[in-house]
């Protein structure tokens, strides 16, 4: 083999190897891409997913509070007592179906919750029973409460947190997706 042909051969084998390496790099690049593209969509996917929960346990949890409020009573029927007769006269109506709306759209929304939704869900919710067990034993300052401003402003204050909560997790979950473009 003459000179020329080695060249040649050597020219042939180098370009081999550049193309190669070129298919290789491009390859992963198109990996790399494609898992950003997932991750991407996995995030909006979740963004969207917890959105919808949360607003379905904020208007489940808005039902909620007009029910209570509605609880009839009469002059001498204590609000225990009210209550009492609203939960049972409630559990054979159809508004036993917001109840259990009630209870899958917060299961819903901890299912999909970070760590700070679901605590202030946690603290929402003990709130509620907090003060639901106070009334319905009897004890008249939370008796009071439940048909009163005070009661709308502690309601809206505890709503307040929770939706706060759910705000910074949302514009975290935009963040982080914004990272990975």
């Amino acid at each position: 083999m003459s000179n020329a042909g080695i060249w040649v051969l050597a020219g042939v084998v180098a370009s081999g190897a550049v193309t190669i390496t070129t298919e290789r790099l491009r390859h992963r690049w198109q990996q790399d891409a494609r898992r950003k593209q997932q991750y991407r969509r996995s995030g909006q996917a979740l963004a969207e997913a917890r959105r919808e929960a949360y607003a379905r346990y904020l208007v489940a949890q808005h039902v909620i509070e007009a029910l209570l409020k509605e609880v009839p009573r009469s002059e001498q029927e204590t609000l225990t007592e009210a209550l009492q007769a609203h939960y049972a006269s409630r559990r054979a109506s159809p508004d036993s179906a917001m109840w259990i709306e009630s209870g899958a759209a917060e299961m819903h929304a901890r299912l999909l919750a970070g760590d700070r939704v679901f605590d202030a869900i946690d603290e929402f919710e003990a709130w509620i029973r907090k003060v639901l067990a106070a009334a319905l034993m009897g004890e008249h300052e939370s008796q009071q409460r439940m048909s009163s401003p005070e009661w709308d402003e502690a309601w809206e204050q505890q709503r307040q947190i929770l939706i706060h909560a759910m705000r910074h997790e949302q514009t975290a979950d935009l963040a982080d997706l914004h990272d990975t473009s």
